[in-house]
């Protein structure tokens, strides 16, 4: 039953080929190395050993700090997500002079697997949702959960004509947690933001990205070019929230696995709603000078604020 047996590197084992993959059969962390099984789909039925058998119906993990969380290799990929293997680290931060003093020191930081939405969340996908959880509607959010001007450009529960393709803004940090919730999904850390926009564009331009009010207002996602991850507008239309709470000083002290500021993952997702701090947007918008679009820039707004230029897009972790 057995067609042939190789050593493959993690990284192979992440990015290559894995049609034809049915099992882990051994991993060295110390040569960073997997023995894959390679089985024959029509052989492989009944004619298995034991220990085999094992190998096949287990899922690749991390080893070692190299791969957490990822799934069954032949797990489809969500639809109008794109999937980010675990990383062995990337440099977070930046080096420049002018840069704001948040932005420094640069460091190293390795994330789990995770998918990330192509588009920034639009009206149309929003509307859904308060469908879905009246209580999110514009008459009906808690006030504790906004200041005021929430959806302040619908009318009513209905978006403005046209604009269903566009990123929905006048949203609060608490109306995105409810959102992605609903959908399965969360807020992407910051880390996990800055790794996803750092496939983007080297240097930045009209032709590439809605910032500096050259167009004047939100854009249909999609419009502009894509990344080369297949990532659109991480650079300007509108700030995106992101999970963690603002620190100014946490790049001096963040942990170099996952790192989240506010609290631990398990505790802010089921907590969100008494969150009161203020928490991280990433991206610049179409309002945007050019220096806040570029893929360090933080900035950040008490939970409950709405504006004309503040929307976001989720993630969902990689889990076996």
């Amino acid at each position: 039953a057995v067609d042939k047996n190789t050593l493959r590197t993690v990284e192979e084992i992440a990015l290559g080929d894995r049609s034809g993959i049915w099992g882990l059969t051994a991993a060295d962390p110390a040569t960073n190395t997997i023995a894959m099984t390679y089985i024959r789909e029509e052989d492989w039925r009944g004619n298995l050993t034991d220990s085999l058998d094992k190998a096949i119906t287990g899922h690749l993990r991390m080893i070692d700090g190299k791969l957490r969380d990822v799934a069954d290799p032949l797990s489809p990929i969500p639809p109008d997500m794109v999937f980010f293997r675990a990383s062995r680290f990337f440099t977070m931060g930046s080096w420049e002079k002018d840069a704001e003093p948040d932005e420094k020191p640069q460091h190293n930081v390795h994330l789990d697997a995770f998918y990330m939405d192509k588009y920034e969340t639009t009206n149309a996908q929003y509307k859904e949702f308060i469908d879905a959880n009246p209580q999110w509607q514009k008459n009906r959010i808690p006030k504790k959960y906004h200041d005021g001007d929430y959806l302040k450009h619908w009318n009513g529960n209905n978006y403005p004509p046209d604009k269903g393709n566009h990123p929905v803004v006048y949203v609060s940090w608490y109306a995105a947690m409810a959102y992605a919730e609903w959908r399965g999904k969360r807020l992407p850390t910051e880390a996990e933001w800055e790794r996803a926009a750092r496939g983007a564009w080297r240097t930045i331009n009209a032709d590439r990205a809605n910032y500096g009010e050259n167009v004047g207002d939100t854009t249909p996602v999609g419009t502009y070019p894509p990344d080369k991850r297949g990532l659109y507008d991480m650079a300007g239309n509108v700030w995106e929230w992101c999970l963690d709470e603002y620190n100014p000083d946490f790049y001096a002290i963040s942990p170099s696995h996952n790192p989240l500021a506010g609290g631990t993952m398990d505790n802010i997702l089921s907590d969100w709603t008494d969150v009161k701090t203020v928490r991280v947007l990433r991206g610049g918008a179409w309002v945007s000078d050019a220096k806040f679009v570029r893929v360090s820039d933080r900035t950040r707004f008490t939970p409950k604020i709405t504006n004309k230029a503040r929307g976001f897009r989720c993630v969902k972790p990689v889990t076996p």
